[in-house]
């Protein structure tokens, strides 16, 4: 009995070895048929969510409570001081001073106290640059804005920026604006994550970054999105001002991911591709993208991956014809996947566009 035992034990510790040695899957795992079914279920759940009554009240809300603009300022300095909203006029009128900017109003229609605090230093002091125009303009580099409605806080948002000067000592182009905080009403709450861009500028190149992430909680579930894009351009500056005059994209990346977890279950998509303009020799006008180590996963699977240009070389309102995506049941081309999956919905928004 122990012999057997112990033969038995060796095979599965055999077998055990072979499976944690086997390969794990590199390519896609999904058919097209299977992605662009999952594809559409995520869609429908986000729809679900985005429907709640929740997310509308949350609009209506900051489009009743909005104040009238800004102050207007002297046009160098920020703005400062307390501030009344003239119902009658719709003007701000100044009651108090103040380091930071406040507007006292009531909303319409429902009659309630509001105010925006604008800490201009919350986290860092502000800056005064030089313009290559001529003159000079304060700016924030850590502040925070507040907004409370009947005593509950609304709107409770960061912002962090830098502002280099260029090779003349004075400011064309921005380094980095982030936001980072929350917007809250009823049941619906929007989480803002970090969400901005920064630009790197030297005499002849420049790289863009946009980045970020909202998070939104209602009733009918969650739903979020994260984002991450890259540019490369080739830029012109003015030799006096150092100001860019032309600039031209040479390449870049996008990186998208999304979820959604709501009561008929969750699930998340991610995308992520290189690109690159395609230009006309003879026009030197853009033609395409060349895409590049394209992928989608659905719920952490490697759904597709895409190669090729994104075009539309043969005229015919359905792009993808050079862009080749390669699932787990076989290579077709995008327009071929669009009109395989969708051609029902494609061919009814071409009669929509043709009775209008």
């Amino acid at each position: 009995m122990r012999r057997h035992a112990t033969r038995a034990a060796v095979a599965l510790a055999l077998a055990a070895s072979l499976a944690a040695c086997s390969p794990t899957p590199s390519g896609p795992t999904m058919t097209a048929a299977e992605a662009a079914d999952r594809v559409s279920s995520l869609g429908m759940g986000a729809g679900g969510v985005l429907a709640d009554p929740a997310v509308a009240d949350l609009g209506q809300a900051l489009d009743d409570i909005a104040p009238a603009g800004l102050p207007e300022g002297d046009g160098h300095q920020l703005p400062r001081g307390v501030y009344e909203l003239d119902s009658e006029s719709g003007t701000w009128v100044q009651v108090g001073d103040s380091d930071d900017l406040e507007l006292d109003w009531t909303t319409d229609p429902d009659g309630l106290p509001a105010e925006l605090l604008v800490d201009w230093d919350a986290s860092g002091p502000t800056v005064t640059r030089t313009l290559a125009a001529g003159g000079q303009v304060e700016l924030p580099t850590g502040a925070n804005a507040t907004l409370t409605v009947d005593g509950e806080v609304v709107v409770d948002l960061d912002q962090t920026g830098t502002w280099p000067e260029n090779q003349c000592g004075t400011l064309t182009e921005p380094g980095d604006l982030y936001l980072d905080g929350q917007v809250t009403h009823g049941d619906a709450t929007l989480v803002v994550d970090m969400v901005g861009f920064s630009v790197d500028a030297g005499e002849a190149t420049a790289t863009a970054d946009g980045s970020g992430g909202l998070e939104l909680t209602v009733p009918a579930g969650r739903a979020w999105v994260d984002w991450d894009a890259s540019l490369e351009l080739d830029i012109t500056r003015d030799e006096a001002t150092c100001e860019i005059t032309d600039g031209k994209v040479t390449s870049g990346r996008l990186r998208v991911d999304a979820g959604v977890d709501a009561e008929d279950g969750e699930g998340s998509v991610g995308f992520a591709t290189d690109f690159a303009p395609v230009t006309d020799p003879s026009t030197a006008e853009t033609t395409g993208l060349a895409l590049t180590n394209g992928r989608l996963t659905i719920d952490g699977e490697l759904a597709v991956t895409w190669d090729g240009v994104l075009d539309d070389a043969d005229g015919d309102g359905v792009p993808g014809e050079n862009l080749e995506l390669t699932f787990e049941d076989g290579t077709m081309t995008l327009e071929e996947f669009i009109r395989e999956q969708f051609g029902l919905a494609l061919l009814g928004s071409r009669v929509l566009g043709a009775l209008r």
